[in-house]
């Protein structure tokens, strides 16, 4: 599998912050990934970093709904391009996912992600 890298990142990566019941104010609801919504651990402008309990195939593509505070983004397609299994009981794995998406609604999603990060 492929480790997390930070020499290879393209984007500035900036943790999730947290609301008030101790969710990340971004989720991501991908039944095929997560089984449901998760909290990723932190983004950037080109992707995530989640934690799942299901090992995901690399290169596999799910679609997902994004929510960004308030703002929910519905048909996000997002690439795993990363898997590292943590080796806990119950084991569990670090994904990357990359945002599979022009530049324009990348550069949308970017200003979301900024406009979250000044308000918290």
């Amino acid at each position: 599998m492929e480790e997390f890298a930070d020499d290879r990142r393209q984007y500035t990566r900036f943790p999730n912050p947290q609301m008030e019941d101790g969710r990340g104010v971004v989720q991501i609801s991908a039944p095929d990934l997560a089984g449901g919504s998760v909290g990723p651990e932190d983004f950037s402008s080109g992707g995530f970093r989640v934690v799942v309990f299901i090992e995901p195939r690399l290169d596999q593509v799910v679609t997902c709904s994004l929510r960004l505070g308030d703002i929910t983004v519905d048909g996000i397609r997002m690439r795993v391009v990363r898997v590292k299994e943590n080796f806990g009981r119950p084991p569990t794995w670090e994904v990357g996912l990359q945002l599979e998406m022009e530049e324009e609604a990348r550069d949308q999603i970017a200003s979301l992600l900024t406009v979250i990060l000044a308000e918290h």
